[in-house]
């Protein structure tokens, strides 16, 4: 996965992870009548499910990040890769078929966002950053599924072409930390996880040393390091 699609329910207000691998929900959250997050749960392959409550400070932006980590230790790691939360749009007058699609940066900032129609035999995305229209001339079945395709295509390669990525060394010299130091602290989870690994070596997280081991060079993205500078 290259990316997290977090699908927001006004049902019961319900927020879903889904994997873009196969459109099933391993996490979700819930919000209460003020928007707060009152309960999270994350399952893996059905085998355990791992469940909390968050504490009173912590918002929506910070559950996000919360499932992430716990998601990273047992499934695909998404941190570091771009978020997007996708829901039904509520304009002044609701229209059938009409959603609205966004991606989240630093400090849950809202990047991009798109409204998604599905017609008939059509979709429609608006980009409301940059005011242009597409059309995809085909029926979708449900948003999601399009919003996946539309992800994982599209927008995907447009983040990995216009991203500037820097080395351990770069990072600890921009952020004024001792190279060694901060290899010790993104391993240990204290510091943003890499966007991504040279040769696309990815290291796993060993449980009795409560650490990720091995792994490519590890690389992180200009939006992480703005995000460690501004901390």
């Amino acid at each position: 996965m290259e990316f997290a699609l977090w699908q927001k329910q006004r049902v019961n207000n319900i927020v879903r992870l889904v994997n873009v691998d196969n459109g099933e929900n391993f996490a979700t959250y819930t919000l209460d009548t003020d928007g707060k997050v009152k309960y999270w749960e994350v399952s893996i392959d059905d085998e355990e499910v791992i469940s909390g409550k968050p504490h009173m400070l912590e918002d929506d932006t910070d559950i996000r990040q919360k499932i992430l980590e716990v998601v990273a230790q047992k499934g695909p790691d998404l941190r570091g890769k771009s978020q997007y939360v996708l829901s039904v749009f509520e304009g002044a007058i609701h229209e059938h078929g009409r959603y609205i699609l966004q991606k989240f940066v630093a400090f849950g900032e809202i990047g991009e966002t798109y409204i998604i129609t599905l017609e008939k035999e059509k979709v429609v995305v608006a980009n409301l950053n940059k005011q242009t229209f597409s059309e995809y001339a085909q029926a979708y079945p449900s948003p999601t599924k399009f919003a996946m395709e539309f992800l994982a295509g599209a927008i995907k390669l447009k983040d990995q072409q216009d991203e500037v990525y820097y080395t351990a060394r770069q990072v600890a010299q921009k952020i004024g930390m001792d190279e060694r130091k901060l290899g010790v602290y993104w391993r240990r989870g204290t510091l943003p996880f890499p966007a991504k690994f040279s040769g696309g070596e990815e290291p796993v997280w060993d449980e009795e040393k409560k650490k990720f081991m091995g792994g490519g060079t590890p690389l992180w993205s200009e939006t992480q390091v703005k995000k460690m500078l501004e901390k």
